[in-house]
């Protein structure tokens, strides 16, 4: 999907009403990427596991969730593969006290680091997640999106 300013410049009228618009060029287009699910930043305790034994278990914590994915950080001196994929063990813990556990399998989308003096991350999808595993995620992602909406008003 695309972003554009123009100028309407004529119409048609027929089985099908067709607006005639005026191209500013392809350096004018913005690209908007649309997600499934609201992402929104949270450190969640995470532990990372190889689905073979490409790299040693360990613990991280999220920059970001979704329900379709999330991305975390890689700790310093930790191997891990740039594709393929892992299973994702996460601990969220929800507004009502109660402490949701879910494990799903990602797949590996990019592994970077942004800057030179910032920690290697890592962008998971999520791929055959449980519908309730899911909908707790999504739930969580909401109820930190209130949290932090409540936060910033308050300011």
């Amino acid at each position: 999907m695309f972003a554009f300013d123009t100028e309407i410049v004529g119409g048609m009228k027929g089985n099908i009403p067709v607006l005639s618009i005026k191209d500013l060029g392809n350096e004018k287009y913005m690209r908007i990427q649309r997600r499934n699910y609201v992402r929104v930043e949270t450190s969640v305790d995470t532990a990372v596991h190889p689905v073979k034994s490409e790299f040693h278990p360990f613990t991280t914590v999220t920059l970001d969730l979704s329900g379709g994915g999330c991305a975390m950080i890689i700790p310093e001196g930790q191997t891990f593969p740039e594709k393929g994929e892992v299973n994702l063990y996460l601990i969220l813990h929800m507004q009502s006290g109660d402490s949701v556990y879910v494990k799903v399998l990602c797949k590996i989308v990019r592994v970077h680091r942004p800057k030179a003096e910032a920690k290697r991350r890592a962008s998971l999808q999520f791929l055959n997640i449980d519908e309730r595993d899911q909908q707790k995620v999504v739930r969580y992602c909401f109820e930190r999106q209130l949290t932090l909406r409540r936060k910033s008003e308050d300011l």
